[in-house]
Protein backbone atom coordinates (compact mmCIF):
# COMPACT_ATOMS: atom_id res chain seq x y z
CA UNK A 1 0.00 0.00 0.00
CA UNK A 2 1.48 3.59 -1.24
CA UNK A 3 2.22 6.32 1.60
CA UNK A 4 1.04 9.82 0.43
CA UNK A 5 2.55 11.28 3.21
CA UNK A 6 4.23 14.54 1.82
CA UNK A 7 7.74 16.83 2.76
CA UNK A 8 7.47 17.97 6.75
CA UNK A 9 8.02 22.36 7.50
CA UNK A 10 11.38 20.85 8.59
CA UNK A 11 12.53 19.13 5.25
CA UNK A 12 11.10 22.56 3.32
CA UNK A 13 12.72 24.92 5.48
CA UNK A 14 16.06 22.76 5.10
CA UNK A 15 16.10 22.61 1.53
CA UNK A 16 14.86 26.73 1.51
CA UNK A 17 17.86 27.35 3.50
CA UNK A 18 20.18 25.01 1.18
CA UNK A 19 18.95 27.02 -1.42
CA UNK A 20 19.32 30.52 0.05
CA UNK A 21 23.08 29.06 0.84
CA UNK A 22 23.53 28.59 -2.41
CA UNK A 23 21.93 31.68 -4.00
CA UNK A 24 24.60 33.59 -1.52
CA UNK A 25 27.50 31.83 -2.67
CA UNK A 26 26.39 32.08 -6.18
CA UNK A 27 25.73 35.92 -6.01
CA UNK A 28 28.96 36.35 -3.24
CA UNK A 29 31.01 34.47 -6.46
CA UNK A 30 29.10 36.65 -8.89
CA UNK A 31 29.51 40.25 -7.18
CA UNK A 32 33.18 39.15 -6.50
CA UNK A 33 33.49 38.62 -9.73
CA UNK A 34 32.00 41.20 -11.49
CA UNK A 35 34.03 43.49 -8.93
CA UNK A 36 36.93 42.12 -10.08
CA UNK A 37 36.18 42.45 -13.59
CA UNK A 38 35.18 46.48 -12.83
CA UNK A 39 39.11 46.90 -11.34
CA UNK A 40 40.01 44.97 -14.28
CA UNK A 41 38.53 47.13 -16.68
CA UNK A 42 39.31 49.96 -15.21
CA UNK A 43 43.15 49.13 -14.81
CA UNK A 44 42.85 48.59 -18.78
CA UNK A 45 41.20 51.75 -19.48
CA UNK A 46 44.21 53.32 -17.21
CA UNK A 47 47.12 51.43 -18.86
CA UNK A 48 45.77 52.58 -22.61
CA UNK A 49 45.55 56.35 -21.12
CA UNK A 50 49.27 56.26 -20.40
CA UNK A 51 49.93 54.85 -23.98
CA UNK A 52 47.74 56.94 -25.65
CA UNK A 53 46.95 59.91 -24.35
CA UNK A 54 47.73 63.45 -26.20
CA UNK A 55 49.58 65.00 -23.25
CA UNK A 56 49.35 68.23 -24.55
CA UNK A 57 45.57 68.08 -24.08
CA UNK A 58 45.65 68.07 -20.10
CA UNK A 59 47.03 70.81 -17.80
CA UNK A 60 51.15 70.35 -17.87
CA UNK A 61 53.19 71.69 -15.00
CA UNK A 62 56.90 71.09 -14.87
CA UNK A 63 58.56 70.54 -11.82
CA UNK A 64 61.86 70.78 -11.89
CA UNK A 65 63.01 66.72 -13.42
CA UNK A 66 59.56 65.74 -14.20
CA UNK A 67 56.68 66.91 -15.46
CA UNK A 68 53.29 66.87 -13.79
CA UNK A 69 49.81 66.60 -15.48
CA UNK A 70 46.84 67.22 -13.82
CA UNK A 71 43.45 66.03 -14.20
CA UNK A 72 40.20 67.69 -14.15
CA UNK A 73 38.02 67.32 -11.66
CA UNK A 74 34.87 66.69 -13.75
CA UNK A 75 36.71 63.89 -15.11
CA UNK A 76 39.21 62.91 -18.15
CA UNK A 77 36.69 62.43 -21.21
CA UNK A 78 38.98 60.24 -23.17
CA UNK A 79 38.51 57.57 -20.25
CA UNK A 80 35.22 55.90 -21.01
CA UNK A 81 31.96 55.89 -19.22
CA UNK A 82 32.63 57.01 -15.98
CA UNK A 83 34.19 60.41 -14.48
CA UNK A 84 38.15 60.15 -13.27
CA UNK A 85 40.26 62.94 -11.95
CA UNK A 86 44.01 62.72 -10.48
CA UNK A 87 47.33 63.15 -11.77
CA UNK A 88 50.40 61.77 -13.84
CA UNK A 89 53.62 62.59 -13.69
CA UNK A 90 56.52 61.78 -16.05
CA UNK A 91 60.07 62.08 -15.94
CA UNK A 92 63.06 63.17 -18.06
CA UNK A 93 63.51 59.19 -19.01
CA UNK A 94 59.70 59.18 -19.90
CA UNK A 95 58.68 56.49 -16.91
CA UNK A 96 55.32 57.19 -15.68
CA UNK A 97 53.98 57.58 -11.53
CA UNK A 98 50.27 58.01 -12.16
CA UNK A 99 47.26 58.27 -9.07
CA UNK A 100 43.58 58.16 -10.96
CA UNK A 101 39.96 58.27 -8.81
CA UNK A 102 37.17 56.68 -10.68
CA UNK A 103 34.27 58.02 -9.27
CA UNK A 104 32.28 55.42 -9.65
CA UNK A 105 34.03 52.50 -8.35
CA UNK A 106 35.30 54.64 -5.63
CA UNK A 107 38.91 53.10 -5.98
CA UNK A 108 42.03 54.40 -6.99
CA UNK A 109 44.31 53.03 -9.69
CA UNK A 110 48.68 53.52 -8.98
CA UNK A 111 51.68 53.15 -10.90
CA UNK A 112 55.40 54.70 -9.02
CA UNK A 113 57.42 54.99 -11.21
CA UNK A 114 59.57 52.17 -10.34
CA UNK A 115 56.31 49.56 -11.03
CA UNK A 116 55.82 47.84 -14.09
CA UNK A 117 51.65 47.87 -13.87
CA UNK A 118 49.00 49.39 -12.53
CA UNK A 119 47.38 48.74 -9.77
CA UNK A 120 44.10 49.32 -7.76
CA UNK A 121 45.41 50.77 -4.02
CA UNK A 122 43.38 49.52 -1.58
CA UNK A 123 44.23 51.66 0.95
CA UNK A 124 42.95 54.85 -0.65
CA UNK A 125 39.59 55.38 0.26
CA UNK A 126 39.26 58.49 -1.30
CA UNK A 127 39.34 60.70 -4.09
CA UNK A 128 41.09 63.14 -1.94
CA UNK A 129 43.73 60.79 -0.25
CA UNK A 130 44.22 59.46 -4.35
CA UNK A 131 44.73 63.16 -5.77
CA UNK A 132 47.58 63.86 -3.21
CA UNK A 133 51.16 63.77 -3.74
CA UNK A 134 52.25 61.98 -1.23
CA UNK A 135 49.06 60.57 0.59
CA UNK A 136 50.11 58.75 4.22
CA UNK A 137 53.31 57.57 5.33
CA UNK A 138 53.16 54.33 7.48
CA UNK A 139 55.71 51.91 8.39
CA UNK A 140 55.85 50.73 5.34
CA UNK A 141 59.05 52.51 2.90
CA UNK A 142 58.12 54.54 0.15
CA UNK A 143 60.68 55.48 -2.41
CA UNK A 144 61.63 58.82 -3.02
CA UNK A 145 62.06 58.21 -6.24
CA UNK A 146 58.79 56.82 -6.96
CA UNK A 147 57.18 59.49 -5.38
CA UNK A 148 59.64 63.05 -7.57
CA UNK A 149 61.18 61.33 -10.68
CA UNK A 150 64.77 62.37 -8.38
CA UNK A 151 67.43 60.38 -8.75
CA UNK A 152 68.16 59.05 -5.41
CA UNK A 153 66.65 55.66 -3.78
CA UNK A 154 66.30 57.17 0.52
CA UNK A 155 63.49 55.94 2.06
CA UNK A 156 60.42 57.27 3.64
CA UNK A 157 58.55 56.12 6.36
CA UNK A 158 56.64 57.19 9.42
CA UNK A 159 59.18 57.11 11.78
CA UNK A 160 61.00 59.44 10.02
CA UNK A 161 59.11 62.51 11.17
CA UNK A 162 58.33 63.33 14.58
CA UNK A 163 55.32 64.84 15.17
CA UNK A 164 53.93 66.93 18.65
CA UNK A 165 50.36 66.71 19.95
CA UNK A 166 49.05 69.13 17.18
CA UNK A 167 50.22 67.14 14.44
CA UNK A 168 52.85 69.25 13.49
CA UNK A 169 55.90 67.65 12.29
CA UNK A 170 59.11 68.82 14.54
CA UNK A 171 61.44 66.94 13.19
CA UNK A 172 62.98 64.69 10.50
CA UNK A 173 65.63 61.65 10.64
CA UNK A 174 68.35 62.74 8.03
CA UNK A 175 70.59 60.33 9.31
CA UNK A 176 68.15 57.60 8.89
CA UNK A 177 66.08 58.20 6.26
CA UNK A 178 68.44 60.52 3.75
CA UNK A 179 68.02 64.43 3.28
CA UNK A 180 65.68 64.84 0.30
CA UNK A 181 62.84 65.77 3.01
CA UNK A 182 59.41 65.41 1.61
CA UNK A 183 55.70 66.69 3.83
CA UNK A 184 53.29 64.09 3.42
CA UNK A 185 49.33 64.22 4.01
CA UNK A 186 48.99 61.87 6.29
CA UNK A 187 51.40 60.32 8.76
CA UNK A 188 50.13 57.06 10.40
CA UNK A 189 46.49 58.04 9.04
CA UNK A 190 46.81 61.46 10.62
CA UNK A 191 46.76 64.50 8.82
CA UNK A 192 49.67 66.46 8.67
CA UNK A 193 49.08 70.35 10.23
CA UNK A 194 51.82 71.73 9.07
CA UNK A 195 55.40 72.24 10.07
CA UNK A 196 56.18 73.53 13.62
CA UNK A 197 58.85 76.47 13.93
CA UNK A 198 61.28 74.43 16.22
CA UNK A 199 61.75 72.46 13.42
CA UNK A 200 64.48 74.71 12.14
CA UNK A 201 66.44 74.52 15.53
CA UNK A 202 65.47 70.31 15.65
CA UNK A 203 66.34 69.12 12.29
CA UNK A 204 69.92 69.12 10.80
CA UNK A 205 71.44 71.53 8.71
CA UNK A 206 71.95 68.89 5.52
CA UNK A 207 68.84 68.76 3.80
CA UNK A 208 69.56 68.48 -0.42
CA UNK A 209 66.05 69.24 -1.60
CA UNK A 210 62.65 69.97 -0.25
CA UNK A 211 59.11 69.05 -1.32
CA UNK A 212 56.03 70.46 -0.03
CA UNK A 213 53.24 69.35 -2.49
CA UNK A 214 50.05 68.85 -2.58
CA UNK A 215 49.23 68.83 1.37
CA UNK A 216 46.09 69.68 2.34
CA UNK A 217 46.26 71.06 5.83
CA UNK A 218 49.61 73.35 5.73
CA UNK A 219 48.82 77.23 6.33
CA UNK A 220 52.10 78.71 6.47
CA UNK A 221 56.02 77.60 6.38
CA UNK A 222 58.02 78.07 9.47
CA UNK A 223 60.11 81.67 9.91
CA UNK A 224 63.50 80.15 8.87
CA UNK A 225 63.00 77.14 7.00
CA UNK A 226 63.98 78.11 3.57
CA UNK A 227 67.34 80.34 4.94
CA UNK A 228 68.37 77.95 7.78
CA UNK A 229 69.91 75.34 5.20
CA UNK A 230 73.37 75.70 3.77
CA UNK A 231 72.89 72.53 1.40
CA UNK A 232 70.01 72.89 0.02
CA UNK A 233 69.88 72.86 -4.00
CA UNK A 234 66.25 72.49 -4.71
CA UNK A 235 62.97 73.98 -2.95
CA UNK A 236 59.51 72.76 -4.96
CA UNK A 237 56.38 74.28 -3.10
CA UNK A 238 52.96 73.66 -5.39
CA UNK A 239 49.56 72.06 -5.21
CA UNK A 240 49.21 73.83 -1.32
CA UNK A 241 45.19 74.56 -1.12
CA UNK A 242 45.23 76.31 1.85
CA UNK A 243 48.63 78.02 2.11
CA UNK A 244 48.64 81.69 2.95
CA UNK A 245 52.00 83.07 3.91
CA UNK A 246 55.33 81.80 2.99
CA UNK A 247 57.61 83.16 6.36
CA UNK A 248 61.12 83.93 5.87
CA UNK A 249 63.46 84.40 3.22
CA UNK A 250 65.51 82.65 1.05
CA UNK A 251 69.25 85.00 2.07
CA UNK A 252 72.76 84.08 1.97
CA UNK A 253 72.89 80.98 3.55
CA UNK A 254 70.61 79.44 0.65
CA UNK A 255 73.77 80.09 -1.50
CA UNK A 256 73.47 76.49 -3.45
CA UNK A 257 70.16 76.74 -4.22
CA UNK A 258 69.55 75.81 -7.73
CA UNK A 259 65.75 75.29 -8.00
CA UNK A 260 62.77 77.10 -6.40
CA UNK A 261 59.31 76.60 -7.66
CA UNK A 262 56.22 78.22 -6.36
CA UNK A 263 52.93 77.37 -7.98
CA UNK A 264 49.34 76.46 -7.64
CA UNK A 265 48.57 78.16 -4.23
CA UNK A 266 45.35 79.89 -4.57
CA UNK A 267 45.57 81.71 -1.11
CA UNK A 268 48.92 82.61 -0.92
CA UNK A 269 49.09 85.94 -0.06
CA UNK A 270 52.36 86.85 1.43
CA UNK A 271 55.56 86.67 0.17
CA UNK A 272 57.88 87.81 2.42
CA UNK A 273 60.25 88.33 5.47
CA UNK A 274 57.81 90.31 7.10
CA UNK A 275 54.77 88.31 7.63
CA UNK A 276 52.83 91.56 8.64
CA UNK A 277 54.26 93.56 5.65
CA UNK A 278 53.97 92.33 2.27
CA UNK A 279 55.67 95.53 1.20
CA UNK A 280 58.68 95.12 3.24
CA UNK A 281 62.42 95.26 2.62
CA UNK A 282 62.56 91.51 1.42
CA UNK A 283 60.56 89.02 -0.53
CA UNK A 284 61.21 85.41 0.06
CA UNK A 285 63.34 85.64 -2.80
CA UNK A 286 66.86 87.59 -1.97
CA UNK A 287 70.49 88.15 -2.51
CA UNK A 288 73.36 85.47 -2.32
CA UNK A 289 71.51 82.67 -4.63
CA UNK A 290 74.47 82.86 -6.74
CA UNK A 291 73.58 79.29 -7.64
CA UNK A 292 70.36 79.89 -8.20
CA UNK A 293 69.02 78.64 -12.16
CA UNK A 294 65.39 77.68 -12.36
CA UNK A 295 63.01 79.99 -10.71
CA UNK A 296 58.97 79.41 -11.53
CA UNK A 297 56.26 81.96 -10.15
CA UNK A 298 52.97 80.44 -11.13
CA UNK A 299 48.87 80.48 -10.58
CA UNK A 300 49.04 82.31 -7.45
CA UNK A 301 45.68 84.20 -7.78
CA UNK A 302 45.68 85.96 -3.99
CA UNK A 303 49.35 87.30 -4.80
CA UNK A 304 49.13 91.12 -5.12
CA UNK A 305 52.54 92.50 -5.60
CA UNK A 306 56.18 90.85 -6.39
CA UNK A 307 58.46 92.64 -4.57
CA UNK A 308 61.89 91.48 -3.34
CA UNK A 309 65.55 91.44 -3.76
CA UNK A 310 66.74 88.96 -6.22
CA UNK A 311 70.16 89.94 -7.46
CA UNK A 312 73.47 88.91 -8.99
CA UNK A 313 72.39 85.14 -9.56
CA UNK A 314 72.32 82.98 -13.33
CA UNK A 315 68.92 82.07 -13.27
CA UNK A 316 67.58 80.52 -16.39
CA UNK A 317 63.94 81.05 -16.66
CA UNK A 318 61.49 83.48 -14.64
CA UNK A 319 57.69 82.83 -15.37
CA UNK A 320 55.18 85.39 -13.87
CA UNK A 321 52.07 84.08 -15.15
CA UNK A 322 48.44 83.60 -14.09
CA UNK A 323 48.71 85.75 -11.15
CA UNK A 324 44.52 86.39 -10.65
CA UNK A 325 45.32 89.32 -8.13
CA UNK A 326 48.67 90.88 -9.12
CA UNK A 327 48.28 94.47 -10.08
CA UNK A 328 52.40 95.89 -9.35
CA UNK A 329 55.91 94.40 -10.61
CA UNK A 330 58.16 97.05 -8.45
CA UNK A 331 61.48 98.03 -7.33
CA UNK A 332 64.12 95.55 -7.30
CA UNK A 333 62.13 92.08 -8.00
CA UNK A 334 63.85 90.77 -10.45
CA UNK A 335 67.09 92.97 -10.78
CA UNK A 336 71.23 92.39 -11.87
CA UNK A 337 70.51 89.21 -13.61
CA UNK A 338 73.51 87.29 -15.13
CA UNK A 339 72.39 84.20 -16.52
CA UNK A 340 70.69 84.76 -19.82
CA UNK A 341 67.52 84.39 -18.32
CA UNK A 342 64.19 84.05 -19.92
CA UNK A 343 61.84 86.45 -18.36
CA UNK A 344 58.14 85.76 -19.35
CA UNK A 345 55.23 88.21 -17.94
CA UNK A 346 51.90 86.95 -19.10
CA UNK A 347 47.85 85.91 -18.73
CA UNK A 348 47.71 88.17 -15.31
CA UNK A 349 44.11 89.83 -15.58
CA UNK A 350 45.08 92.34 -13.08
CA UNK A 351 48.40 93.36 -13.88
CA UNK A 352 48.27 97.41 -14.06
CA UNK A 353 51.79 98.43 -13.71
CA UNK A 354 55.73 97.56 -14.27
CA UNK A 355 57.45 100.19 -12.68
CA UNK A 356 60.49 101.38 -10.91
CA UNK A 357 63.49 98.63 -12.00
CA UNK A 358 61.88 95.22 -11.20
CA UNK A 359 64.17 93.95 -14.03
CA UNK A 360 67.34 96.36 -14.22
CA UNK A 361 70.54 95.99 -14.79
CA UNK A 362 70.27 92.55 -15.79
CA UNK A 363 71.36 90.18 -18.72
CA UNK A 364 68.07 88.79 -20.33
CA UNK A 365 67.77 86.41 -23.44
CA UNK A 366 63.90 87.33 -24.08
CA UNK A 367 61.64 89.27 -21.99
CA UNK A 368 58.20 88.21 -23.05
CA UNK A 369 54.99 90.77 -22.14
CA UNK A 370 51.69 89.52 -23.36
CA UNK A 371 48.09 88.66 -22.28
CA UNK A 372 47.66 90.80 -19.29
CA UNK A 373 45.08 93.00 -19.87
CA UNK A 374 45.13 95.54 -17.25
CA UNK A 375 48.19 96.60 -18.13
CA UNK A 376 48.17 100.22 -19.14
CA UNK A 377 51.33 101.69 -18.47
CA UNK A 378 55.32 100.73 -18.09
CA UNK A 379 56.20 103.76 -16.24
CA UNK A 380 59.99 105.03 -15.77
CA UNK A 381 63.08 103.02 -14.77
CA UNK A 382 60.61 100.04 -14.99
CA UNK A 383 63.76 98.42 -17.28
CA UNK A 384 66.90 100.29 -16.77
CA UNK A 385 70.26 98.83 -17.96
CA UNK A 386 73.43 100.90 -16.19
CA UNK A 387 75.02 103.43 -18.48
CA UNK A 388 77.72 102.20 -19.61
CA UNK A 389 77.82 98.67 -19.25
CA UNK A 390 77.05 95.61 -21.42
CA UNK A 391 73.69 95.06 -19.88
CA UNK A 392 71.30 93.55 -22.92
CA UNK A 393 68.02 91.83 -23.40
CA UNK A 394 68.70 89.91 -26.57
CA UNK A 395 65.17 89.87 -27.47
CA UNK A 396 61.98 92.00 -26.14
CA UNK A 397 58.77 90.84 -27.31
CA UNK A 398 55.84 92.81 -26.15
CA UNK A 399 52.43 91.77 -27.68
CA UNK A 400 48.33 91.27 -26.85
CA UNK A 401 48.13 94.02 -23.74
CA UNK A 402 45.28 95.34 -25.38
CA UNK A 403 44.90 98.74 -22.68
CA UNK A 404 48.33 99.71 -22.95
CA UNK A 405 48.34 103.23 -23.19
CA UNK A 406 52.25 104.73 -22.61
CA UNK A 407 55.67 103.87 -22.69
CA UNK A 408 57.35 106.23 -20.21
CA UNK A 409 59.91 107.70 -20.71
CA UNK A 410 63.62 106.55 -19.37
CA UNK A 411 61.90 102.85 -19.62
CA UNK A 412 64.25 100.87 -21.65
CA UNK A 413 67.39 102.62 -21.51
CA UNK A 414 71.47 101.89 -21.79
CA UNK A 415 70.39 98.54 -23.23
CA UNK A 416 71.82 96.63 -26.31
CA UNK A 417 68.94 94.68 -27.72
CA UNK A 418 68.81 92.32 -31.00
CA UNK A 419 65.42 92.46 -31.99
CA UNK A 420 62.59 94.86 -30.13
CA UNK A 421 58.81 93.37 -31.82
CA UNK A 422 55.58 95.16 -29.93
CA UNK A 423 52.38 94.47 -31.81
CA UNK A 424 48.75 93.93 -31.43
CA UNK A 425 48.77 97.09 -28.46
CA UNK A 426 45.36 99.18 -30.53
CA UNK A 427 45.45 101.22 -27.55
CA UNK A 428 49.59 102.07 -27.72
CA UNK A 429 49.90 105.83 -28.67
CA UNK A 430 51.85 107.23 -26.56
CA UNK A 431 56.27 106.43 -26.81
CA UNK A 432 57.11 109.18 -24.48
CA UNK A 433 60.67 111.17 -24.54
CA UNK A 434 63.86 109.14 -24.23
CA UNK A 435 61.53 105.88 -23.45
CA UNK A 436 64.21 103.77 -25.55
CA UNK A 437 67.22 106.46 -24.53
CA UNK A 438 70.76 105.44 -25.35
CA UNK A 439 70.28 101.85 -26.90
CA UNK A 440 71.54 99.98 -29.82
CA UNK A 441 69.49 97.99 -31.69
CA UNK A 442 69.65 95.67 -34.62
CA UNK A 443 65.89 95.60 -35.72
CA UNK A 444 62.93 97.66 -33.68
CA UNK A 445 59.58 96.24 -35.62
CA UNK A 446 56.75 98.41 -34.61
CA UNK A 447 54.76 97.29 -37.39
CA UNK A 448 52.02 95.65 -35.48
CA UNK A 449 51.20 98.88 -33.58
CA UNK A 450 49.15 101.57 -34.90
CA UNK A 451 50.83 104.60 -34.12
CA UNK A 452 49.91 108.18 -36.63
CA UNK A 453 52.65 110.25 -35.23
CA UNK A 454 56.01 108.69 -34.39
CA UNK A 455 58.60 110.88 -32.04
CA UNK A 456 62.13 109.98 -32.58
CA UNK A 457 63.02 111.83 -29.42
CA UNK A 458 61.98 108.29 -27.69
CA UNK A 459 65.04 106.98 -28.73
CA UNK A 460 67.34 110.14 -28.10
CA UNK A 461 71.12 109.00 -28.24
CA UNK A 462 70.31 105.45 -29.88
CA UNK A 463 71.65 103.44 -32.46
CA UNK A 464 69.51 101.70 -34.64
CA UNK A 465 70.02 99.68 -37.64
CA UNK A 466 66.40 98.79 -38.90
CA UNK A 467 63.72 100.64 -37.95
CA UNK A 468 60.47 98.98 -38.98
CA UNK A 469 57.33 101.58 -38.62
CA UNK A 470 53.60 100.85 -39.09
CA UNK A 471 51.91 101.74 -42.03
CA UNK A 472 49.56 104.10 -40.11
CA UNK A 473 52.54 106.77 -39.60
CA UNK A 474 51.51 109.94 -41.06
CA UNK A 475 54.07 112.79 -39.40
CA UNK A 476 57.17 112.43 -37.73
CA UNK A 477 58.01 114.80 -34.72
CA UNK A 478 61.86 115.36 -34.60
CA UNK A 479 63.99 118.47 -34.10
CA UNK A 480 66.84 118.06 -35.64
CA UNK A 481 67.29 115.77 -38.74
CA UNK A 482 70.97 114.95 -38.79
CA UNK A 483 70.17 113.53 -35.22
CA UNK A 484 67.94 111.18 -36.57
CA UNK A 485 70.13 110.11 -39.45
CA UNK A 486 72.56 109.81 -36.30
CA UNK A 487 69.75 107.11 -34.73
CA UNK A 488 68.83 104.95 -38.24
CA UNK A 489 71.99 103.50 -39.14
CA UNK A 490 70.72 101.14 -42.59
CA UNK A 491 67.27 101.68 -43.48
CA UNK A 492 63.05 102.53 -42.19
CA UNK A 493 60.55 100.37 -43.61
CA UNK A 494 56.75 100.90 -43.14
CA UNK A 495 54.67 97.88 -42.89
CA UNK A 496 57.16 95.47 -43.44
CA UNK A 497 58.31 97.05 -47.11
CA UNK A 498 61.65 97.65 -47.82
CA UNK A 499 62.48 100.91 -48.47
CA UNK A 500 65.16 103.22 -47.25
CA UNK A 501 64.62 106.67 -45.21
CA UNK A 502 66.13 110.18 -46.64
CA UNK A 503 64.68 111.99 -43.82
CA UNK A 504 65.98 114.97 -45.22
CA UNK A 505 63.00 114.70 -48.16
CA UNK A 506 60.68 115.65 -45.44
CA UNK A 507 61.91 118.47 -43.52
CA UNK A 508 59.46 121.15 -43.19
CA UNK A 509 61.15 124.28 -41.47
CA UNK A 510 58.73 125.41 -38.54
CA UNK A 511 60.32 129.11 -38.55
CA UNK A 512 60.99 128.41 -34.71
CA UNK A 513 64.21 126.70 -34.82
CA UNK A 514 62.29 123.27 -35.21
CA UNK A 515 61.19 121.12 -38.33
CA UNK A 516 58.30 118.84 -38.80
CA UNK A 517 58.90 115.72 -41.06
CA UNK A 518 55.63 114.31 -43.15
CA UNK A 519 56.29 110.82 -44.34
CA UNK A 520 55.42 110.46 -48.53
CA UNK A 521 56.43 106.34 -48.43
CA UNK A 522 55.40 106.61 -52.28
CA UNK A 523 58.71 109.14 -52.24
CA UNK A 524 61.07 106.68 -50.41
CA UNK A 525 63.73 104.87 -52.50
CA UNK A 526 64.14 101.26 -52.75
CA UNK A 527 67.31 100.15 -49.79
CA UNK A 528 70.48 99.43 -52.18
Amino acid sequence: MKSNKGFTMVEILAVVVILGIVVLISTNLVLKQLSKSKKQAFITDVEQFIKSTNYDTLVKDKLDEYVVYSFPDNGIEILPKVNHSGFMIKDENDNIRIQIWNSSLEMCAVKSFSDKEVTIDESIKTEDDCKSFLPNVTSSEISVKSITGENVNYNLQASCYTLDSNNKITNFDTINCGTVLVIPNKINGENVAGIDDSFVTNASKDFTSFYLIGVKNITETPAQLLSANNNLKKIVISMLPNLETIKGYLGNNSSNLNTFYLTKCPKLTAMSSEVADLYGEFGILSAGNTNLENVVLEELPKLEVILSSLEKIPVKKINISNFDSLTIIKYAALSDLTGDTEVTVSNNPNLERITNGPFSNSQIKRMSIFNNPSLTILTDGAITGRSGAQDYIDELIMYNNPNLETIQNSLFQNYEFNTIKLYDMPKLKNIRYGAFQNIKADVVDFSGLELEVFDFSSFSGSSINTLILPPTITSFNYGDASNFNSIVKEKIEFGGSNKCSLINLFRTDNGNGTYTYKVDKNKLPDCP
